[in-house]
């Protein structure tokens, strides 16, 4: 009874041009939370976060209760010592200074800046569509994952991988890079783009289908961002396997 009062209450005061406000830190919190109980019910005991930027999401991690091996890869040397400090000792946690891609090697990474600050708002190996702020470049050295095996299985033997994404239109590169390490994924998280905002992005529903085909199913959606007329920009995608 109380569940339909409420629900004719909802839909009068929309009809009267309500409406819920889109608070991104309530959005965050479903979004930690739904992402727990998978990690939960798929019993992770490695999460890999690849694109860790400062090293907030691993920290937000483990105040929402996860207790297992953590992976860092961040190849932006200016992000390290705050990394550094999430960590706070933390003996299961391990930061690896690098990007993730399909070959090792070198590559230059592009920082998007802007303010009187030099504040990094884009960072991305491919270059910004359309004419954008200050470019600066940094070389970093990039790894294929596959080739962090013998590590993997020294942290964690029997390892049931979360692998999360966070490159700016670099993960398919990264699953590239995966080799037979990603029969080991049992839950995956990638941002993909439905609005392109960096040159040769691939487009959400190639991301998705290329995901399907290695076995993954979707989970969730969650919006990053909208454009200013409402319509998405970017999704998370949350997939698991099988």
């Amino acid at each position: 009874m109380l569940k339909r009062i409420a629900a004719s209450l909802g839909h009068r005061a929309i009809a009267a041009g309500a409406h819920v406000p889109d608070v991104a830190s309530f959005r965050a919190f479903d979004q930690q939370a739904r992402t727990m109980r998978l990690i939960r019910k798929l019993d992770i005991n490695l999460v890999l976060d690849v694109g860790a930027n400062r090293g907030f999401w691993s920290q937000h991690l483990r105040q929402s209760g996860y207790t297992g091996a953590i992976m860092t890869f961040e190849p932006l040397a200016a992000n390290a010592p705050a990394i550094a400090a999430k960590r706070n000792g933390d003996p299961n946690w391990h930061a690896m200074a690098c990007a993730l891609g399909k070959e090792d090697g070198t590559a230059d990474f592009n920082m998007i800046v802007t303010g009187e600050d030099d504040e990094t708002v884009l960072s991305s190996f491919l270059p910004l569509k359309g004419k954008g702020s200050r470019t600066q470049v940094e070389t970093v050295e990039v790894k294929r994952l596959d080739g962090f095996l013998p590590m993997i299985r020294e942290i964690v033997p029997d390892a049931r991988i979360f692998l999360k994404m966070d490159t700016q239109g670099f993960d398919a590169n990264v699953v590239a890079g995966a080799g037979a390490l990603i029969d080991q994924v049992r839950l995956l998280q990638s941002e993909v783009s439905v609005v392109p905002l960096y040159e040769g992005m691939v487009h959400y529903t190639d991301s998705l289908s290329e995901y399907e085909k290695l076995g993954f199913r979707l989970a969730d959606l969650f919006v990053v961002n909208r454009m200013p007329d409402g319509t998405v920009l970017e999704y998370d995608c949350l997939m698991m396997r099988g």
